[in-house]
Formats: structure tokens, C-alpha cells, sequence
């Protein structure tokens, strides 16, 4: 099952997404990775590839039918509110994901 969660929740794509490695993330897609499955916090992968600002990422996970408005459980944001606004790329993905 290539959404199969350790026991934080975390799943081989959040973690591939986390790393950057984006012919990981379409391998795991392409073999039915869950691209809107939430880890024990809520996060989702779209939410990581949001916060490390990497738009060619969310745009693949939307382009994939990942949930542009689910929010994490601590805090209750979206995605676009998880960019950071202090790293490169901030404005053009919290742009595409509002």
C-alpha cells in the first residue's frame, strides 16, 4: 500500500515530498499514492510541499486532486496559509494555492 502510514502518520510521499524528490512523488502518484492523506497532525502532502514554498510540487498534488482546502487539526490552515513567507518562492505559491 503506498499510503501506508508510519506511527507518526507520515506516509512515504509526505516524506518524499519533504526531501524534494519530485520523481518519487510522481512514481508514488502514479502507483496510487493517497495525495490528500493527512498525518497525525493533519497534514496533508500538500500542506509540506507548501511549507518548504515548492510550487512545481503543489501544483503536481493538485493537478492530482489533492484537497486545496483541507485544514491541518493544531491550527485549523490551509495550505496556502503553511508557505513561508520568509523563503524563496513564497509569493508565487501562496498565490497559486489561494
Amino acid at each position: 500500500d503506498p499510503s501506508q502510514a508510519n506511527d507518526e502518520g507520515i506516509t512515504a510521499l509526505h516524506n518524499a515530498i519533504c526531501g524534494g524528490h519530485f520523481l518519487v512523488v510522481e512514481f508514488l502518484v502514479r502507483i496510487g499514492a493517497n495525495v490528500s492523506a493527512p498525518d497525525s497532525h493533519g497534514w496533508t502532502p500538500l500542506h509540506c510541499a507548501a511549507s518548504c514554498n515548492d510550487r512545481q510540487m503543489c501544483e503536481f498534488l493538485v493537478r492530482n486532486g489533492a484537497a486545496v482546502m483541507a485544514v491541518t487539526d493544531s491550527d485549523g490552515a490551509t495550505a496556502a496559509q503553511k508557505c513561508d513567507p520568509y523563503a524563496p518562492g513564497f509569493e508565487e505559491c501562496e498565490s497559486f494555492l489561494r
